[in-house]
């Protein structure tokens, strides 16, 4: 009878010899690790890498913290690229569809350390976004150790970090024919306006918030009908708890403007208990106020809630 568990170890060990293959004889042009990309935070739950992401800048940092180097991939390469690094303990950050939209810190080989490295949206100089940018996404994968000799597979899921949030305000008074356009203060033919201010448009390089970032004002493109005002906004990171702050301002025949509703715009979204900021970037907001410019209702995402509304444009009680 023949002995099968006597060929189990020769079995392992052909498997190993050959998965080394690439980095024996002196041939190490395989060697190292290799970092494979997927996209799966999203609605569906199904990996969109191919649809979605473009091209990656890829940053690294040693065990200390400093920038050792930057590489780009196209996605239609694939999925995985491969990074000659020496032996050590890495932090691998990756940001996608980066556009002439956004900026990053300098980054100095040896000098630059991670907490330094932030990634910003551009704006002028009165800290107004004037731009929509595309979407962009983020991964990272912290404290990897890397092997001297083999192959190694570092799987990065990325998230995103643009979020288009809709918001449509009804019962207010406007008269005019619909029009189309963007503007940075009032809606055309209008003596009101939509803004959005938030502090998150510096984003560190583990996707957190820069510490005391200043706040930004996002500048809608709107769309204008009888009774209604629609502002379309691009903006970064959206989180519960964030400092996002929604307004609706009109301009009185003074010239001075007037704020006549401020809410925590990540708190409303919240209202439905549906939502979920890691894997959801695209929100429809629709405000109904009486003649006092009060909520008297609320839709999020489809998702309706009704507060204090006698169907005559009034508050009960």
């Amino acid at each position: 009878m023949i002995n099968q568990n006597k060929y189990i170890p020769v079995v392992c060990l052909l498997s190993v010899l050959l998965f080394l293959h690439g980095c024996m004889k002196e041939d190490y042009s395989n060697c190292g690790i290799y970092l494979r990309f997927k996209y799966t935070n999203n609605p569906e739950e199904v990996d969109k890498f191919v649809e979605e992401i473009k091209v990656i800048n890829i940053f690294v940092f040693d065990e200390n913290k400093q920038y050792v180097g930057g590489w780009t991939h196209n996605s239609a390469l694939g999925n995985e690229i491969r990074l000659p690094l020496d032996q050590g303990t890495y932090t691998f950050v990756a940001w996608a569809n980066l556009s002439e939209h956004f900026q990053y810190t300098e980054l100095k080989v040896g000098s630059t350390t991670f907490d330094e490295a932030i990634l910003s949206l551009t704006r002028d100089a009165e800290q107004t976004v004037a731009v929509h940018p595309q979407p962009i996404y983020h991964s990272i994968a912290g404290n990897v150790y890397v092997k001297a000799m083999g192959i190694q597979k570092q799987e990065m899921d990325f998230m995103h970090d643009v979020n288009h949030v809709n918001v449509t305000i009804d019962g207010l008074p406007i008269q005019n024919a619909p029009v189309v356009g963007r503007a940075l203060e009032p809606a055309s033919s209008s003596s009101f306006a939509l803004m959005v201010m938030a502090n998150n448009a510096d984003l560190k390089f583990d996707n957190s918030l820069k510490v005391n970032a200043p706040f930004v004002n996002y500048t809608p493109a709107y769309r204008q009908t009888e009774m209604s005002l629609s502002a379309g906004f691009t903006l970064m990171r959206l989180y519960a708890g964030d400092n996002s702050r929604l307004k609706l301002l009109h301009q009185g025949e003074s010239g001075i403007w007037t704020t006549l509703y401020d809410e925590s715009l990540s708190g409303l979204i919240m209202k439905n208990p549906n939502i979920d900021f890691v894997r959801m970037s695209e929100f429809d907001i629709k405000l109904k106020l009486d003649y006092t410019y009060s909520v008297i209702g609320l839709t999020v995402n489809g998702w309706e809630m009704v507060e204090n509304d006698d169907g005559q444009g009034g508050i009960i009680g």
